[in-house]
């Protein structure tokens, strides 16, 4: 038999639930309607002497460079000697995202793999925590042969609990020969994964 105190209770809990999701999905709305959280990822803002996208770091290897085709503007890295790594390193701010998709905009020509399977073209990433340590892998957007043009990938990733900020490198993790060009990269926080009752 209930009681009115237990009755009390459960209805006290029963609006506290309800107002705590109703924060939370509040907090998660005016999250996934903020801009891209990849600095500069339309590639066509410039660097002080509009040598390179602003906010964009550069590889230690290979042959880069920053393009233009057609008014689209876009980072090309290709390979100079077998097997090395070129690759651009990327760490920015998650503002509080518990889910994002991870979007490239990209075309690779002339690759030639290495002499492993995963000696390729890829957008490898991994979340880090406050003091920039790795916490977990994000899994990677991965192009083994060349592109028929421009394509768009995409991947959707769970913040890891303690995840501060997010590293991107666009990569090629050596290949014997190709290139890589990037025309966008977009990450887009969203909603979690609903709760299952």
């Amino acid at each position: 038999m209930n009681t009115p105190i237990l009755k009390n209770r459960s209805v006290k809990f029963r609006l506290l639930r309800v107002l705590l999701l109703s924060v939370s999905f509040l907090a998660v709305a005016q999250i996934s309607f903020a801009e891209n959280l990849f600095p500069n990822g339309e590639f066509d803002q410039p660097n002080s002497d509009s040598t390179w996208p602003a906010k964009i770091g550069k590889p230690s290897k290979g042959s880069y460079s920053w393009e233009d085709e057609a008014g689209e503007r876009f980072i090309r890295m290709s390979m100079v000697e077998p097997l090395q790594t070129v690759m651009i390193y990327q760490q920015f701010g998650l503002k509080g995202a518990d889910r994002v998709e991870i979007k490239v905009r990209a075309r690779v020509t002339g690759l030639v793999k290495g002499p492993k399977s995963w000696f390729d073209a890829r957008i490898m990433g991994d979340f880090r925590g406050s003091a920039s340590q790795k916490i977990k892998d994000i899994k990677p957007i991965v192009f083994g042969r060349d592109t028929d043009g421009w394509v768009e990938r995409s991947v959707i990733a769970e913040v890891p609990q303690g995840a501060i900020f997010m590293a991107l490198m666009p990569t090629l993790l050596q290949p014997n020969e190709g290139t890589l060009d990037i025309a966008s990269i977009t990450v887009t926080p969203l909603a979690p994964e609903p709760v299952q009752p």
